[in-house]
């Protein structure tokens, strides 16, 4: 509990006590630091949150609406244990208070934003949980002094708990449920231990020192948070409210050698896997410092998933949005099919290089190469209908013996068809993709994908090279737009270039040629699906490699049956 208590003091300070007994805490296992707390941490720390922490949670300065605007939508913050609205959500390094990043961010539609606070404080005495909630029921449903609103007559509210804020949410929502019927709520946990913390001890510790309920009921796997656990499942399950969440942990302790405040298997418990954000402790999980950080994506990840509830109609129209593509709707079913669609997967012959795929589309953008014939297009394809993203669908086919000017161009016009230019230099069209794909993705996700290049020229690719790289440079902080090319040449190399920032969010990957084994069994595929060709002779090694021509050969098998068949 000591460590939880001092993850939330500021960095001085733990630097100060630790410093002293640096020593001690090296020397003594996590079962022995009852001991040393007591004689040697105990009067400092508990000075240090009677004479800042009771003070700072009974003056925020930030309590009720911080924005208000006309959106059904309204974000309810709600801290963490000995915290408040000021000190959990800001990042006193960069002075970044998150809620006027989510203010200043278009993403989110300018939703409310409105600082939930109920009473914590070391000697909070029989303060429990059920009263936390009271309080931040109370807060939610009392009108503003100016506007005279509540949180409760927003049809959309996104909670937005830190630590023990979730475990106060969870019990306001399934204590409260009635007057949450019909609303479409968002429940979003970072660093909430829902099934208690692992510091059992130090919460015994500090609870029996200070009289603490909060504290007791926080231990875990304590009674309280086990019924309340099984409730709000059973609460989730029973679709009486529409609830829709996600569930963050910390990636690291608070100090070195301890291990982390909330585990995984506390933090994950109501919304499928939860996310492991990156370079995070207890504290500055909830911290972000611009909009780039994981806990601020996430949170705009999640409104763009769930735009239909949390993201106004008006916000989405005013919004240019791309028309995405859709798979191919007039090839043939079955296994000859020659473009993707996906009642076409259960006749997909899937090799490790598509399992290699999928696994990267996820995360990189990717530019795909190699010989003709072998099969990226439709790799692609399913790769992309696997990712369950959008995508836009651009052939720079007719652009032959065209300069890497009118590729650019073609480019533009495929995203955005009615765009009237004023330039048609590089550098402008460049920044008008980057601009217009910007703009997309403040509305939703997307996979750009680009395919026969039409460049015979090496010298020649590498420029179209190096102005794609300019564009994913333009867009290093879009997360949710990948884009994905196709080629017959390899792209010119990023190494040692101005360009090589990339290398992280970029891959080049490599196709080649079917192995023997890997054609036989396409051969097989075909034969077992079509009963025509199930006689129809064929030697691996006359197709060289190229499921392609395995396809031609039984096409035109077919049609040669088909023409006896009129004779």
């Amino acid at each position: 509990m000591m460590l939880l208590i001092l993850s939330v003091c500021p960095r001085s300070t733990q630097q100060s006590i630790f410093s002293r007994y640096e020593d001690k805490i090296a020397d003594r296992s996590i079962h022995g630091w009852h001991e040393l707390i007591e004689k040697n941490l105990n009067s400092e720390i508990m000075d240090f949150l009677k004479n800042v922490f009771r003070i700072s949670c009974l003056s925020s300065i930030y309590k009720g609406w911080y924005h208000h605007s006309d959106s059904d939508t309204a974000i309810v913050f709600v801290h963490g244990l000995f915290s408040d609205s000021k000190q959990c959500w800001t990042n006193i390094e960069t002075n970044t208070f998150w809620p006027e990043l989510i203010k200043e961010d278009g993403r989110f539609g300018n939703p409310s934003l409105f600082m939930a606070e109920f009473f914590t404080s070391p000697s909070s005495g029989d303060y429990k949980v059920s009263d936390c909630s009271d309080e931040i029921f109370k807060a939610i449903s009392v009108c503003d002094e100016q506007s005279y609103l509540t949180v409760l007559e927003k049809k959309n509210i996104v909670f937005v708990g830190h630590s023990t804020g979730g475990i106060v949410i969870r019990h306001l929502l399934e204590s409260k449920q009635d007057y949450f019927v019909g609303k479409n709520l968002g429940v979003v946990l970072y660093a909430s231990p829902s099934f208690g913390s692992k510091w059992a001890s130090f919460f015994s510790f500090f609870s029996k020192l200070m009289n603490n309920r909060l504290c007791q009921e926080l231990r875990w796997g304590s009674e309280i948070l086990e019924e309340l656990d099984d409730r709000f499942k059973e609460l989730v399950d029973s679709k009486k409210l529409r609830i829709r969440g996600y569930e963050a942990y910390e990636n690291k302790p608070p100090f070195i050698g301890m291990s982390k405040i909330v585990s995984k298997e506390s933090a994950g418990r109501y919304f499928s896997k939860p996310r492991n954000v990156p370079n995070t402790d207890h504290s500055s999980i909830v911290k972000p410092s611009s909009k780039s950080a994981p806990s601020h994506e996430w949170l705009v990840l999640f409104f763009q998933n769930n735009s239909d509830w949390f993201v106004s109609d008006k916000v989405r129209s005013e919004k240019k949005v791309i028309e995405l593509s859709d798979f191919c709707k007039l090839d043939c079913d079955g296994s000859l099919f020659e473009f993707f669609k996906p009642s076409n997967d259960k006749h997909y012959l899937e090799r490790e290089f598509d399992l290699r795929l999928a696994s990267s589309i996820k995360n990189h953008h990717i530019w795909l190469c190699g010989p003709t014939g072998v099969g990226k297009t439709v790799a692609l394809q399913r790769a992309i209908y696997k990712s369950n993203v959008g995508f836009k669908y651009i052939s720079l086919g007719a652009c032959i013996d065209g300069t890497v000017g009118d590729m650019l161009v073609d480019i533009l016009l495929g995203i955005s068809p009615d765009f009237e230019f004023n330039d048609t230099q590089t550098s402008y069209v460049i920044k008008r993709i980057i601009e217009i794909i910007r703009n997309h993705c403040e509305v939703e996700s997307f996979i750009l994908l680009i395919e026969e290049i039409p460049i015979s020229d090496q010298s020649v690719f590498e420029e179209f090279s190096r102005s794609i790289y300019s564009i994913l440079v333009g867009l290093r902080d879009v997360k949710n737009f990948k884009l994905i090319l196709s080629s017959i040449y390899q792209p010119a190399s990023i190494e040692n270039t101005e360009f090589e920032k990339l290398s992280e969010s970029f891959q080049v990957i490599k196709s080649s040629y079917w192995n023997d084994e890997n054609i036989e069994m396409l051969i097989s595929l075909i034969k077992n699906d079509v009963d025509d060709v199930s006689d129809v002779k064929a030697n691996v090694e006359d197709f060289e490699g190229s499921p392609r021509k395995v396809k031609i050969y039984f096409r035109d098998s077919l049609e040669r049956k088909k023409l006896k068949s009129f004779v």
